[in-house]
């Protein structure tokens, strides 16, 4: 297994940057450990995948996958892996999230610094 599938990066919403800051909390019977982030903190894992020139992909990473619509990661509960988000129009204007799997893609941005990759899509 690829051990980068467990690094984390924090996103800070107060300084508008990646910060390395989180505090681990270990219970006392040394077997379960809590994760402390603070409100205005949130807490991204890495894929443990790398993009099409090497860079570690992480949750919250704009991806653009083969020339498609720009994508965000995310985390899909129903299929328990990383997969993008690519929204596309859907009925009434909305937009309906798609979940793919990832491969061969590059990152062009994250959702904090580069929300506008994802505007009018």
């Amino acid at each position: 297994m690829n051990n980068d599938r467990f690094k984390f990066r924090v996103w800070d919403e107060e300084l508008k940057s990646y910060t390395s800051w989180c505090s681990w909390e270990i219970q006392e019977n040394g077997k379960t450990a809590q994760l402390f982030v603070p409100d205005h903190r949130i807490l991204e894992q890495c894929t443990g995948l790398q993009d099409k020139n090497g860079k570690l992909v992480y949750e919250g990473d704009i991806i653009d996958h083969n020339g498609c619509k720009p994508a965000e990661v995310v985390w899909s509960k129903r299929a328990a892996k990383f997969c993008y988000r690519l929204y596309v129009q859907g009925t009434y204007g909305r937009k309906v999230p798609k979940l793919y799997s990832i491969a061969n893609c590059e990152i062009i941005g994250n959702i904090h610094g580069n929300p506008e990759l994802l505007e009018g899509i």
